[in-house]
């Protein structure tokens, strides 16, 4: 089984978790563009590392919110469009 598979088997069991009831108060940043980027390691969708995908069902909030700053941060800014639109970006 391939890294992305596993991602995608650990996505479905957030899935099931959550049509179970269970819930958290960090929504994974997930979007459906799973494809990591080989030159950096980080999904192309969310900006997680695989290890980040891979611990995102046994983290708890703290966490969770943690690897979402972490994505965050390694999103790119859109350029040379002011400080409204860096605003959108974080």
């Amino acid at each position: 089984m391939t890294t992305l598979e596993q991602a995608a088997d650990l996505k479905q069991i957030g899935e099931r978790g959550k049509a179970l009831g269970v819930t958290d108060d960090v929504s994974s940043p997930c979007i459906g563009i799973c494809v990591l980027d080989p030159a950096t390691g980080w999904c192309k969708g969310c900006f997680r590392t695989i290890d980040e995908i891979a611990d995102w069902t046994r983290l708890g909030p703290p966490g969770r919110r943690a690897v979402v700053e972490a994505a965050k941060a390694r999103r790119p800014r859109p350029v040379g469009q002011g400080e409204a639109a860096k605003r959108k970006w974080r």
